[in-house]
């Protein structure tokens, strides 16, 4: 899927999450869409020795703590995007793949909505936003076995913005 095909699907899933739609039409429409063949490589092999063209953050690299000496960080595009960024290119050596990670991302949380809502990190309140927290519709979404559904579903919404 090209960079525009996503952006634009990014976009119709953050308009579906505004609706509020009920929790098992987030899992229906996560596992319908991950059936799209969204990522354009092949990611069975990864390299995990450092290429010549990667180039190493040697600030960044000595605050790792003692127990990651030899590790490496990579400097990647700090554009909201980091964490992409830096999947991409560890994965192929580049940016490109960032937004097409994150929309895997909002589709794999969308799909397993119901299992991913149970984990002990999604239910402490620590892992969600501020934005999330005030954006959140808690009269939508009161159901006892989901403690954190709806800023689970403000965070999946912001997280359909490039660079939130």
């Amino acid at each position: 899927m090209d960079s525009i095909s996503t952006k634009q699907l990014l976009t119709k899933t953050r308009k579906f999450l505004a609706k509020l739609p009920s929790l098992s039409e987030i899992i229906s429409y996560g596992q319908k869409h991950k059936k799209i063949q969204i990522l354009s490589c092949d990611l069975s092999y990864v390299d995990v020795y450092i290429s010549e063209g990667i180039v190493i953050d040697e600030g960044v690299c000595l605050l790792l703590p003692d127990e990651f000496n030899g590790y490496i960080c990579a400097d990647t595009t700090a554009d909201g995007n980091c964490l992409y960024n830096a999947v991409s290119y560890f994965f192929i050596h580049e940016n490109s793949l960032s937004t097409q990670l994150r929309l895997s991302t909002i589709l794999e949380l969308m799909a397993y909505a119901d299992k991913y809502l149970v984990l002990e990190v999604f239910e402490k309140d620590y892992s969600y936003s501020d934005r999330a927290f005030s954006k959140a519709n808690n009269k939508r979404y009161q159901q006892p076995e989901y403690r954190n559904i709806a800023p689970f579903v403000a965070e999946i919404m912001e997280m359909c913005h490039i660079g939130a």
